[in-house]
């Protein structure tokens, strides 16, 4: 029966993309999909990988289905289609194999966390959870302030600012065993929601992702009331995207007081009304306009297609350079080699794609993203080989920071934060490597310092 569904499924998924404007593109993407739901979603532990993975697949999709939308060529809408099919399908063989690796690598992990952080977490109280929560946040945000300010700590005090989001994670679930604190846990997302329009990033879409991704962990079993509302829910989202793209530009320039620097010069109520503002003065042509420029945003296979299309023809593969410089760069700690030049990704797209994108100097940051660096490297035959192995080592990072800290319910919170290390699409290979460095170094020091002292406090009983 359970087969003669999926049989049924499947002819029926066939029969709709074939319906499509790009009938072949839409199958394959449904059908990668597929797979990757089938290989890292697991519901022992939270959809963090699967979540992650997820938005690498829409970053490589994406305009595929908004081409659909419009009854138009897939090709014309990329900016260098001139390699757009071959990276298409090539982007999504790697995303397979990325998540082979993943799934090699936890073959031996944990298999049963949410469970036991399930019957542990009765003995938390919820109020001190929330509490740290906050705490956690005010000083996250303080932080934020001095990101730039010592820069050989930089990429280690980033990683310290998504920590929160472990926390978040854990907050929710203390509160949804604890249903007294949930209009609590309400006002605190609503505030994060908020307030993070009044930043100069879109930081108000890391709530919804992480409220998403722990209400999913929390009910298992998807019912059709939770459907209902979760449907509006991801509408919203979309709508929420497309608003912030219509209005960045105004917006942030108001923020930095009229310069092209990232800062806020501005306090939040004053932000909050600017950006009211503009909402209410946007017109029909503009929102439908920012659109197409999210979608533009998201999706991430334009400048790899434009590399296909220089190297090797003007440029030759660097047989391993790229990744050799990622490896470099992480056995090179700028605290022992404070000379080391910042990472400029724009400098090498420009140099791997012909193109003249603005570079840090000017304020900018473009990449090949981790998999135009392996085609650089080694082209599209051999280019899934360092893929498999990024997914290896991620996977590997992962199943460590779950199965050895000092209990399984500290494991989940400090592997929710890894989300950033799954959806990497567009990330430079050098980049991904230094983060999920940076990051187990916290985990690390973060296990012999605080967490002894933070677990046994949230474990006392209210006085």
């Amino acid at each position: 029966m359970k087969l003669s569904n999926k049989v049924l499924g499947l002819a029926l998924t066939t029969i709709v993309c074939f319906l499509t404007t790009n009938p072949i593109p839409t199958l394959t993407a449904v059908l990668v999909l597929y797979i990757i739901y089938k290989i890292l979603y697991f519901k022992t532990e939270p959809p963090i990988i699967f979540a992650g993975v997820t938005f690498q697949w829409i970053t490589i999709t994406l305009k595929v289905f908004y081409a659909d939308a419009y009854g138009i060529d897939f090709y014309t809408i990329h900016e260098f289609p001139e390699k757009i099919f071959e990276v298409y399908y090539m982007s999504l063989v790697s995303l397979i194999v990325f998540s082979i690796g993943v799934k090699i690598a936890l073959k031996s992990r944990v298999h049963d966390a949410d469970q036991k952080l399930l019957s542990m977490v009765k003995d938390y109280n919820p109020f001190r959870v929330i509490i740290l929560y906050v705490c956690i946040t005010l000083a996250v945000g303080s932080l934020r302030a001095f990101l730039f300010a010592i820069p050989w700590l930089t990429q280690l005090m980033a990683m310290v600012t998504i920590v929160k989001w472990g926390f978040f994670y854990l907050m929710f679930i203390t509160v949804h065993k604890n249903p007294k604190y949930l209009p609590v846990l309400i006002c605190i997302i609503l505030y994060e929601f908020i307030l993070g329009f009044a930043s100069y990033f879109s930081s108000f879409k890391e709530v919804l992702i992480f409220t998403f991704i722990a209400f999913i962990a929390y009910h298992k079993n998807i019912k059709m009331k939770y459907v209902a509302f979760l449907l509006p829910f991801i509408i919203f989202i979309i709508h929420i995207g497309i608003v912030w793209s219509a209005v960045k530009g105004e917006y942030r320039m108001y923020l930095s007081g009229g310069e092209r620097k990232q800062i806020v010069t501005v306090d939040e109520s004053e932000a909050l009304s600017e950006f009211i503002n503009l909402y209410n003065n946007l017109d029909d042509r503009k929102y439908w306009q920012a659109s197409y420029f999210l979608v533009d945003r998201i999706s991430y296979i334009d400048f790899f297609s434009a590399a296909a299309n220089y190297v090797p023809y003007t440029r030759p593969h660097q047989n391993g350079d790229v990744w050799g410089e990622a490896l470099l760069h992480i056995v090179t700690p700028r605290f022992f080699f404070p000379n080391k030049p910042p990472i400029d990704s724009s400098k090498q797209l420009n140099m791997y794609t012909g193109l003249t994108m603005a570079t840090a100097e000017d304020g900018a940051s473009f990449s090949l993203g981790y998999m135009g660096d392996s085609y650089v490297d080694f082209g599209f035959r051999f280019m899934i080989i360092p893929i498999f192995l990024l997914g290896w080592v991620i996977g590997t990072v992962y199943k460590y920071i779950l199965g050895n800290s000092i209990n399984v319910v500290w494991g989940i919170v400090l592997i929710v934060p890894m989300y950033y290390n799954f959806q990497i699409n567009g990330t430079p290979g050098i980049k991904v490597l230094g983060n999920l460095f940076n990051y187990l170094i916290l985990c690390i020091l973060f296990k012999y310092s605080l967490l002894p002292y933070l677990n046994k406090w949230l474990l006392f009983k209210n006085p």
